[in-house]
């Protein structure tokens, strides 16, 4: 049975939303005349790894017009001001004024664990949601009615705010992590941002496993009514923003998108992943190798796209081996004073090419270049003296270029 009584930690919380909410309260005067400023509640101190993109805001003092607002502007204070307590966190991407939304206001503050405030509308985050935040939003949830009788006031945006109380759920993740999944949700690229991949995977992770949200739809553009879905030949921003990561972090944006089940991306980080070591050991992990598949990230991708990403790997191996086991076509001896070629020289030839593509087989890997495999058989030149044998060898390099270069890319 729920108590009767207000915790101390729903008390505090309230005064902390009262004052980001509500008008500022103009100083008191005590009997003896002396101003007297409210009392500030300090927000709890946020020292992460990479600073996240939040704002502190100092309530601001009535206006001239006779308004209040509890938004005036949107800056990081002074150092002075952060050691007096008199600040709360906001988020710089979806404050009170950000509107996303047009003209409709926000009837939901979500509050991270480090203690960041996101005010976003309800009626967005239930659409991409299929479970309401994991249920959250009418488990957890506490309205706070301090804004029912203010329907005149405004925010700085010119937008009125609803005579509706505010939600405010307090979510478990971290600000930098919910700052990347609402804008996932609200379908707007946090590029500008720059945030670390590891902070990408964790949001799109939490979106997916915990959260109930389609990312393949909000990528789309279809989970919201914000915007139309992209033409089949125009990928959409967060598409691009993702798949941006793939030629740094190819193996961690494909398990990402295996996880989720997006193919597109899976297929555009596939581009980079030739010269993954699908069978990785110990020895290749002191060696530095560039590219390895951990049994961690194994698990990730799962046995659907592990077995379309070896798949990839064997169509080209067969490629490589058609290409570079055929030999350069020989020549009839009808003119041995201008050849200066014999059925001996070809057949040197023939013995040196099938020695040079077996070593490509065995040794070069799917992701062999075009130059390698041209940089092991161009020398046989230096040491041909007939012309149309010279002339054999630059038309079938020629030919496993083009081969190689038409090999399948992708899964």
């Amino acid at each position: 049975m729920p108590s009767e009584f207000p915790t101390d930690t729903e008390m505090e919380l309230d005064s902390i939303f009262h004052r980001i909410a509500s008008p500022a309260v103009p100083d008191t005067k005590d009997k003896d005349g002396s101003k007297r400023a409210r009392s500030q509640i300090p927000t709890p101190p946020h020292t992460p790894l990479t600073p996240p993109p939040i704002c502190l805001l100092s309530p601001s003092p009535s206006s001239e017009n006779g308004e209040t607002t509890s938004l005036e502007r949107i800056q990081r204070p002074s150092k002075d001001a952060e050691a007096s307590g008199s600040v709360v966190s906001l988020s710089t991407s979806f404050h009170p004024s950000a509107g996303h939304c047009g003209d409709l206001a926000s009837d939901l503050v979500l509050l991270s664990s480090d203690s960041v405030f996101f005010y976003v509308h309800s009626s967005v985050i239930c659409s991409a949601s299929n479970n309401n935040l994991c249920g959250l939003l009418t488990s957890n949830g506490s309205k706070h009615p301090q804004i029912a009788n203010q329907a005149s006031t405004k925010s700085p945006s010119g937008a009125k705010i609803s005579d509706e109380s505010i939600e405010l759920v307090m979510l478990p993740d971290q600000s930098q992590v919910l700052n990347i999944m609402l804008h996932f949700i609200y379908n707007i690229s946090p590029a500008h941002h720059s945030p670390p991949f590891h902070v990408i995977s964790q949001a799109v992770e939490r979106l997916h496993d915990t959260y109930g949200v389609d990312v393949r739809r909000v990528m789309q553009g279809s989970a919201l009514g914000l915007s139309s879905p992209p033409s089949n030949n125009v990928p959409s921003s967060l598409f691009t923003f993702l798949a941006a990561h793939a030629p740094l972090y190819p193996v961690e944006v494909y398990a990402l998108a295996a996880s989720i089940d997006l193919y597109s991306l899976a297929q555009n980080a596939s581009l980079y992943l030739h010269e993954l070591d699908l069978c990785s050991t110990d020895d290749d992990d002191r060696a530095g190798a560039k590219l390895r598949l951990t049994p961690e990230m194994a698990r990730k991708i799962g046995g659907v796209y592990l077995m379309r990403l070896i798949g990839m790997h064997k169509r080209r191996l067969e490629a490589l081996r058609t290409a570079v086991c055929t030999a350069p076509d020989g020549h009839l001896i009808d003119r041995p004073s201008e050849d200066q070629c014999s059925a001996e020289d070809q057949a040197s030839l023939k013995r040196a090419w099938a020695l040079a593509a077996a070593y490509i087989v065995c040794t070069a890997g799917p992701g062999v270049s075009a130059q390698t495999i041209d940089g092991t058989f161009r020398p046989f030149a230096q040491h041909i003296a007939c012309s149309r044998c010279r002339q054999a060898l630059d038309k079938r390099l020629e030919a496993i270029d083009r081969e190689w270069r038409m090999a399948p890319r992708t899964i």
